[in-house]
């Protein structure tokens, strides 16, 4: 930083040049500014909705994406990955047509499925930390065994009619994200779907999201 009279170089934290005397920042506008800055940043991080925080969470990478995994437990990926089977075994067992695609079709099929467990879950973490609730650390890691029983006990339609609105409608548009992803890396597959075995994958895709979503909702009763 220079001084506006002199010309001379002084550190940029400087109120008075050291070598004119000439004052180079006006403590109060220095306060007003900072004020300001803070008051800019409160009201950002207040617009933020739900959806930015969920597309914040569920698009990060490298480190942080680690740091948003490590909330999860190793029990809670395997039962995730675990209902995400079930769900596919369920889809084939009623809709044989589904049987006869492809290989590469079936696969990608699970894939959509196993997505969709930890973006509801990633959904409730938005949701937390959106209100800044803190997620601390499990105090108690939970078994596996432990959380299936909870899950269990989870009267659906009473649950989900706790879920907020905002929330029930990422839930929609992200199982539609996720069904859309799947056809159109398959269009022809789509079209040889009937309806009622395309509304049936997005019914299991759209389960697993809010599933997923009480799975982390349980969880957070096994933290700090």
């Amino acid at each position: 930083m220079f001084c506006p009279q002199c010309g001379k170089e002084v550190p940029g934290d400087s109120l008075f040049c050291t070598y004119c005397g000439e004052l180079i920042k006006d403590p109060i506008d220095e306060k007003k500014k900072q004020e300001k800055t803070k008051a800019d940043s409160n009201n950002e991080e207040s617009k933020m909705t739900l959806f930015d925080k969920f597309a914040e969470i569920h698009d990060s990478t490298g480190d942080q994406r680690e740091k948003y995994n490590a909330l999860i437990s190793p029990a809670a990926w395997t039962i995730m990955n675990s209902l995400a089977n079930n769900d596919l075994e369920k889809i084939l067992s009623k809709h044989e047509e589904l049987k006869q695609e492809s290989y590469a079709f079936v696969k990608a099929l699970l894939f959509a499925l196993q997505l969709s467990y930890p973006g509801g879950y990633r959904l409730y973490l938005a949701n937390r930390l959106l209100y800044k609730q803190k997620l601390s650390v499990f105090e108690h890691v939970p078994s596996e065994e432990e959380l299936r029983k909870e899950l269990q006990k989870i009267d659906f339609n009473i649950e989900y009619a706790k879920i907020g609105m905002d929330a029930r409608m990422i839930m929609d548009n992200y199982c539609s994200f996720r069904v859309t992803s799947l056809f159109e890396s398959y269009p022809e597959h789509q079209k040889r779907l009937d309806t009622k075995a395309v509304e049936a994958l997005k019914a299991e895709v759209l389960g697993g999201i809010i599933w997923g979503y009480f799975l982390a909702q349980i969880e957070d009763r096994y933290r700090k």
